[in-house]
Parts: C-alpha cells; structure tokens; sequence
C-alpha cells in the first residue's frame, strides 16, 4: 500500500530500512552505505548558549542516503537542565544551511527542568523541496544536517549534555548525546 501525496510524493507503509546509524558523539568516523564517510564531533563537556543560535554539539552530521531511499529520518539525543529558576532554550532544524520552518521547538521549565530529550525529524524526498516541513525534491550528493539552539533571555538559561542531579545528590553529571539517520525506501 502506498499513501500518494497532492506535491506528487509517494510513501509506502510497506517501507524497507536501507541503512541505520545511531551512535554516540564520541569522535568516530561511520562508513555509509553510499560509501562517504560520516564525521561524528566528540562531545566531552557541557554546552551553554547566548540569545544567537549555536549548533548542538554533536548534532552536525554530513550524509548521502543509499540510492532507492524516499524517507531520511535524523535524529539526535541529548540532555538538558535548568540553569537559572526558569530555563528556556528555543531549536530549530536545519538542512544545508535552509531552516526549516515546521521544526521549531522550546523547551521551558520553571524551578525544574532536567529531561533528556530525543529530537526526531523526517526528510521525505521526491515532489517539489519545502523549507517549511523539509522535503527535499531530491537528494543525491552529500548534504549537512544540524540542530541549533539559542537561550530566550539573560535570566532564562539551560545548559545541555549535563545533568543537575545524580545518585541522589546535586550533582552534575555528563550525558553524551547521540546521532544518527535512518534511510527508508518506499
């Protein structure tokens, strides 16, 4: 069965799983499928933010989906914590450079906010590219994916890959975010 899109996409439910990557942020280097190597930053310490938009550490991923794949789903790991009383961080997903528009999110907690939390976004290829849910008319060379962040304000800070409590204390603690993408065809 195959679900037909009014852009002219096509997404079957009977989709095979073409390649799958998901590891931790530790430095290495995968070998896809298409035959490109995928460069994964080592993340070892904390990340804070300003009200500009950084990249997630680690999040940074260069891919080429195998050849037949229709679907790309990115997806990234990570922990967060308050910083001040009411931490707000503000995400967005980006392709190549090109925000896209649908995956914007926050996350805000007054008092208490320590959650790891699992960013997931999908790709479809195939129909017309749109910067707001971001479908790609096509993918054939290598292209950049990244999820970025920004703190709301000066009073409003959170802090990420670091936990606030640990083995029934205050202790912060270093979490190791993780990455990855799965290449579908219909």
């Amino acid at each position: 069965m195959s679900f037909n899109f009014s852009d002219g996409s096509v997404q079957s439910s009977a989709s095979g799983v073409l390649e799958k990557i998901w590891v931790p942020c530790d430095g290495r280097t995968v070998t896809t499928k298409s035959g490109n190597n995928m460069s994964i930053t080592n993340v070892t310490g904390e990340q804070t933010f300003s009200s500009s938009y950084h990249d997630m550490n680690g999040s940074v991923i260069t891919y080429t989906p195998p050849t037949g794949t229709t679907l790309v789903i990115y997806e990234y790991a990570y922990q967060q914590k308050r910083w001040d009383t009411h931490g707000i961080n503000h995400y967005k997903f980006q392709i190549d450079g090109t925000v896209i528009s649908n995956s914007y999110y926050t996350l805000s907690a007054n008092q208490q906010l320590e959650d790891l939390n699992h960013f997931k976004f999908p790709i479809n290829i195939g129909g017309s590219t749109n910067n707001d849910t971001g479908q790609l008319a096509s993918w054939g060379s290598s292209r950049t994916l990244v999820l970025r962040c920004r703190r709301y304000g000066g009073s409003n800070e959170a802090r990420c890959h670091v936990t606030e409590y640990s083995d029934g204390t205050g202790t912060n603690r270093f979490h190791q975010p993780c990455v990855g993408v799965t290449a579908i065809a219909a």
